[in-house]
């Protein structure tokens, strides 16, 4: 099965740019072949769109019964490719960063950040919130598993359990630089402690996230899309892959 990384442009509190991205990149990736493409942590939004004011940011994060929601569920429906998607969450008057799984207009797995480099934990309030659970779900007959940016960095052991493909959805800021020279390293042994095979996709936001998506197994670098290249990488999975 081909799956596509799409590490894009976003703008910060712009859903509608952001939302049209989506739908561009799906239909691309359709056309590839691809049955699922993948975007970064909260790509719905903009990690940075957040105030840390709970009267404010309830405006910004999305309920998964939203009218904004709904459209992403639609989309996978017209277009016919699936879709994983990190946004903030609102949800029982709580915000999160999470990402779902979409595929034909229903949610196929949800995940809530566990790490708390998300936020600013001098101004969030209780009302900003961490997910607390890390389980498997099956996907084309594969065991995977989702992590948000830091949660491997901070709990490396809760991402072992055992699955064939291991999606890493990030937001971070290296430089083409400090990548190439040290972290595209650390990140890939990093994934080795998780699975076999990571799935990496990093959004590009001016002045800020620099993209990349990459195919991790064994601890090396398989395949990638470079910094600041906005381009779908198609990754293609072997039925027989472990």
């Amino acid at each position: 099965m081909k799956i596509a990384l799409a590490p894009v442009k976003l703008k910060n509190k712009n859903i509608t740019f952001n939302m049209s991205q989506i739908k561009h990149y799906m239909q691309q990736a359709k056309e590839n072949n691809a049955i699922l493409i993948c975007f970064g942590e909260s790509y719905l939004q903009g990690f940075n769109c957040l105030t840390w004011n709970y009267d404010e940011d309830c405006k910004i994060a999305i309920s998964t019964h939203s009218p904004k929601f709904q459209l992403l569920l639609n989309f996978t429906k017209e277009i016919g490719i699936d879709l994983l998607i990190g946004f903030y969450e609102l949800d029982n008057n709580s915000i999160y960063s999470s990402c779902a799984l979409l595929s034909n207009g229903k949610i196929i797995h949800k995940y809530r950040r566990i790490s708390k480099g998300w936020k600013n934990t001098l101004k969030a309030d209780a009302h900003y919130k961490e997910g607390d659970r890390v389980t498997c779900f099956a996907y084309h007959d594969k065991k995977c598993l989702l992590a948000l940016c830091g949660d491997v960095w901070d709990q490396p052991e809760r991402f072992s359990l055992g699955q064939n493909i291991f999606f890493w959805l990030v937001y971070v800021g290296w430089t083409k630089a400090e990548w190439n020279s040290s972290e595209k390293n650390a990140y890939a042994k990093q994934a080795k402690c998780c699975c076999k095979t990571t799935l990496y996709v990093n959004s590009i936001c001016t002045n800020d996230a620099n993209g990349g998506a990459a195919l991790l197994m064994d601890g090396t670098i398989q395949a990638e899309v470079p910094m600041n290249t906005e381009k779908l990488l198609i990754v293609e999975i072997n039925d027989n892959e472990n």
